[in-house]
């Protein structure tokens, strides 16, 4: 890892504001794809001279999502984040170390507004992410549901 801290397919982040997919690498230089679909060549001098993030060997992803029910299940809002929290602590794919979490953190006459955070034990470059943070949140909209 140490001689190669990022090679072609990894997401990285470096100095410079260089940020997106490594296409290659060479002695001299790092061919990388940003967001934005542009070819970006920069000079190794530019990882050795900064801090360098490697989005893609991460062990840890960041599952953050913001969810809106009905104010109607106001009186149900608190039995419901705890389901949600505990479906999320048996979910073997969930970091338990942790605490994921599920509270109310804003209310409207119309809807209740729910963060639900957790951190997932998968790849991110993987299709492994995606399909557990889609099961993931097809599993908190069958508990929602369950409260209508």
């Amino acid at each position: 890892y140490l001689a190669t801290p990022f090679g072609p397919g990894d997401e990285i982040q470096g100095g410079d504001g260089v940020d997106g997919r490594v296409l290659s690498t060479n002695w001299y230089s790092t061919t990388l794809i940003d967001t934005h679909n542009n070819e970006i060549v920069a000079p190794n001098s530019t990882f050795t001279r900064s801090i360098l993030v490697n989005k893609s060997r991460r062990t840890l992803q960041p599952f953050l999502q913001t969810i809106e029910v009905p104010s109607s299940l106001l009186p149900q809002a608190r039995l419901m984040t705890f389901e949600i929290r505990q479906y999320l602590r048996d979910n073997p794919v969930v970091n338990t170390e942790f605490k994921p979490r599920a509270y109310v953190t804003s209310y409207t006459p119309d809807a209740l507004t729910i963060d639900i955070r957790a951190e997932l034990l998968v790849d991110s470059t993987s299709d492994a992410y995606q399909a557990q943070r889609q099961m993931i949140l097809l599993s908190v909209a069958r508990i929602v549901e369950a409260y209508k």
